[in-house]
């Protein structure tokens, strides 16, 4: 399957170990930008204060003398506990309860969406064309939120911080969705490529079966091999019906993956302007190279994060749907929306 063909609208790093990277835009390599890991020491320790920090508790450790550690309060006493949680062993999902799935979702919503530039990722509120911020969000952020608490049995009142970001949230919880689906495609694309080389694997097996044998071998194994031959037949049709759907699938979430950056990333992203300016819209330089930048932002140096958020985002559904993933519809995307 020819690359371009199965990738069009999308620049998306591989992050699987199957044949399926082939299909993927590797120019989102050749983005370059701040580390997450230098943005999240600026938010969570303050710049200087890290330096400051340091240099007293170096200086304390040499006079043998205590030093009382920096107290973090609110919010950021939590994503630090989040990521100080994410240097340990993770617990498999399917041994947590809903409550702990939950909250450690959420904190990877906030860990991810920290460093979003466009006017709405930034303020998770509504901006207006001139610039205007308003005091909300849009339709169906902050059920968004209380619906994940909701699934993990919490507590309303520890929302409220949630709530006021919901937006933001909603927006990485967008971009994981898609790459679920991503994900979900390229594992059924290469297990329906699996049954084709394997059914053809047998049916040249059977056909140098027939040539060995003598006549009466033929004739008395023909009724089986015939049946054999059908099945076989059938099991490739089928695969190769599959690996179209996955093809289309593929597709659509590398376009809708680039929608869902844009609105994290773009400077032109706004209420009423949601695609980049007519300007930048004909500039297929500037289209590109930001696609590539927008995708490295979000997934160099994450992969282990975003990977593990998509286990617990599909624990979630399974919570929020009360059925396996196996048993949802092959296209639907609403299905996979929490």
């Amino acid at each position: 399957m020819n690359q371009k063909e199965a990738v069009t609208g999308g620049v998306h790093e591989g992050m699987m170990t199957t044949d399926w990277d082939k299909l993927r835009d590797k120019s989102g390599e050749q983005g370059t930008s701040t580390t997450w890991d230098d943005l999240r020491g600026e938010e969570y320790r303050g710049g200087a204060r890290v330096e400051k920090v340091v240099a007293e508790q170096s200086e304390a450790s040499t006079e043998n003398e205590a030093e009382e550690p920096v107290a973090e309060t609110g919010l950021a006493a939590q994503r630090l506990a989040v990521m100080e949680a994410a240097k340990e062993t993770k617990r498999p999902v399917s041994e947590m309860e809903p409550g702990a799935i939950a909250q450690e979702y959420l904190g990877i919503l906030r860990s991810l969406g920290e460093n979003f530039s466009s006017p709405e990722g930034k303020s998770a509120r509504l901006v207006r064309a001139d610039g205007s911020v308003a005091e909300r969000g849009y339709s169906g952020d902050k059920e968004f939120v209380e619906r994940i608490y909701g699934l993990g049995g919490m507590k309303g009142e520890e929302s409220v911080e949630d709530l006021d970001k919901a937006l933001n949230l909603r927006m990485v919880d967008n971009i994981l969705e898609v790459e679920q689906r991503w994900r979900d495609a390229g594992e059924e694309h290469a297990a329906a490529q699996e049954t084709i080389t394997k059914a053809n694997e047998r049916l040249d097996q059977l056909k140098k079966e027939g040539k060995s044998m003598g006549l009466l071998g033929k004739i008395r194994t023909f009724g089986a091999r015939h049946k054999e031959k059908k099945e076989l037949q059938a099991k490739i049709s089928t695969a190769q019906m599959t690996m179209r759907r996955m093809e289309m699938k593929t597709k659509k979430s590398n376009e809708k993956l680039n929608q869902s950056l844009r609105a994290a990333y773009s400077e032109d992203y706004h209420y009423g302007n949601h695609q980049e300016s007519t300007e930048h819209q004909n500039d297929q330089k500037y289209m590109e190279q930001t696609s590539a930048e927008y995708n490295q932002r979000f997934m160099h140096g994450h992969e282990e994060e975003i990977a593990r958020a998509i286990e617990l985002r599909k624990a979630l559904l399974k919570m929020k749907h009360g059925k396996l993933q196996s048993e949802r519809p092959m296209i639907d995307d609403r299905y996979d929306s929490l």
